[in-house]
């Protein structure tokens, strides 16, 4: 009896997808283009990246992608969706939980992962990363997630030589 393993599913054939996500990400790359300097540091913008519900777990992070063509991770979220194609026997009403990456980058490194879509000869790992992509899209303003009025817990992180220095000062007191 065999249980889990095998070869992953992907919802997409990296041929019937490419045509898509090439759209999407030639959209965002207008937008970026048109986004005001004053809010684009660096010249770079916060794309999501939606992916598929099949890659919710973090070994599916596409960090070869991301890295070949120098787009930063920056934040991540949860959001449900009703992706194109469902791996599900049912859907349900409410969707998908999926994972959306927020990823910025320049017009110019959009340009280049869109270019490389084209290739014929893109290796395997590459054409399963873009296989996992179930969205590309600009991140807008307003969509950020809005505070209630309310206590939030705040935890700092910083070098041990930072924080053992007040400590020693203190038990010196």
């Amino acid at each position: 009896m065999l249980l889990g393993g095998g070869a992953k599913r992907y919802p997409y054939e990296f041929s019937e997808m490419r045509g898509r996500l090439s759209k999407q990400i030639k959209t965002v790359i207008q937008q970026v283009r048109q986004t005001d300097e004053k809010i684009a540091p660096k010249g770079e913008s916060v794309v999501e990246m939606t992916l598929h519900p099949a890659f919710l777990a973090k070994s599916y992070f596409p960090q070869q992608l991301l890295s070949e063509f120098g787009l930063r991770h920056v934040s991540s979220r949860g959001r449900f969706v009703h992706p194109e194609v469902s791996l599900r026997k049912d859907e349900p009403p409410e969707g998908e939980a999926a994972p959306v990456l927020f990823v910025a980058g320049s017009a110019e490194k959009f340009e280049a992962m869109e270019s490389s879509l084209k290739e014929e000869g893109l290796p395997k790992s590459f054409q399963d990363d873009f296989r996992k992509i179930e969205n590309f899209e600009i991140f807008h303003a307003e969509q950020k997630v809005k505070w209630i009025d309310s206590v939030a817990p705040v935890i700092g992180h910083s070098s041990q030589r930072e924080v053992r220095k007040p400590l020693l000062s203190a038990e010196l007191d």
